[in-house]
């Protein structure tokens, strides 16, 4: 895990190669966040702590996640963080445009990792809150998702809080530092 400060905030929001900047095409709005996550950048950090609460629409996923869970690789892992056995699949949501930098955001700042190696793609994870109910966010390396985000769990989070599909969910995403 890394240590969150203003600086990692600044660093992955605004480096090189980031493209933050193409969501915010007026350059106003893009110095004007800048200039609010400068002043406000301990309020921030406070509320990674407590949960960034966002909203997703409950959609059906490729069906390829069964196969990435069940490999003893990533199991064995997400087994450990969630202190159970992971459901083999993932709850599929598909974002608000609001919350792709959010999003992007995350994917720069690495929390939790599970290292990739020659057979697998590293997968990116953060802490999350569905229904009350610890699950984790991930990100994996080889997702060809822009704008879903996948939650894993230790049980199939649709059928146990009968979950339509077009619906939207509020979840918490935290992030875990020193």
């Amino acid at each position: 895990m890394n240590e969150l400060n203003c600086d990692k905030i600044m660093d992955s929001l605004f480096s090189d190669g980031n493209y933050l900047d193409e969501y915010l095409i007026d350059n106003r709005n893009f110095n004007k966040l800048l200039e609010y996550i400068k002043m406000n950048c301990d309020k921030l950090i406070l509320k990674f702590i407590d949960g960034v609460e966002i909203f997703g629409t409950y959609v059906y996923g490729l069906g390829k996640a069964n196969m990435f869970i069940s490999d003893p690789y990533y199991f064995n892992r997400f087994k450990e963080i969630l202190n159970d056995d992971p459901y083999p699949g993932t709850l599929n949501l598909k974002i608000e445009k609001i919350y792709k930098n959010l999003i992007l955001f995350l994917k720069n700042f690495q929390n939790i990792v599970i290292k990739g190696d020659k057979d697998h793609g590293a997968v990116f994870i953060y802490n999350c809150k569905i229904f009350d109910e610890k699950c984790l966010l991930i990100f994996p390396e080889k997702s060809k998702y822009l704008d879903i985000i996948e939650i894993v769990s230790s049980k199939k989070l649709s059928e146990y809080y009968k979950m339509k599909i077009g619906e939207k969910y509020k979840i918490y995403i935290y992030i875990n530092f020193k």
